[in-house]
């Protein structure tokens, strides 16, 4: 299985995850020139009742020897995401009361861990 279809196969996985913990996903594999948001999404926060605009970030390994898979979510990816979001924002004139937050989602083995707030916007 190539590169390609694993990070699918991550994605399909993560946005089935999504759904059933009650997530409206809007759009998968959102693309500028300099960068890739993999999944975006509404959730609403069951304690705040707030609804968060989240840009979500999938990483899948087969194992962890080479490190855990949101530790290759780095300063530069996070700052590419960061700006391609606020792109996504403004492109789709998405109402700005939304509180945003960034996500990871790891995949090890089909072991899902998805890690909220896993980093703020970066300039």
């Amino acid at each position: 299985m190539s590169n390609r279809d694993l990070g699918k196969l991550g994605e399909d996985l993560a946005v089935k995850y999504l759904k059933d913990a009650g997530a409206e996903v809007i759009y998968r594999n959102f693309r500028t020139k300099d960068a890739e948001i993999d999944i975006i999404f509404f959730e609403k926060d069951v304690r705040s009742g707030l609804v968060y605009l989240v840009f979500c970030e999938v990483k899948l390994r087969n194992t962890d020897m080479c490190g855990l898979p949101f530790e290759a979510v780095d300063i530069n990816k996070q700052k590419k995401i960061s700006k391609a979001s606020q792109y996504f924002i403004h492109k789709n004139r998405i109402d700005t009361s939304f509180p945003v937050r960034y996500d990871v989602i790891s995949l090890i083995n089909g072991k899902i861990e998805h890690i909220r707030n896993a980093f703020e916007y970066m300039y």
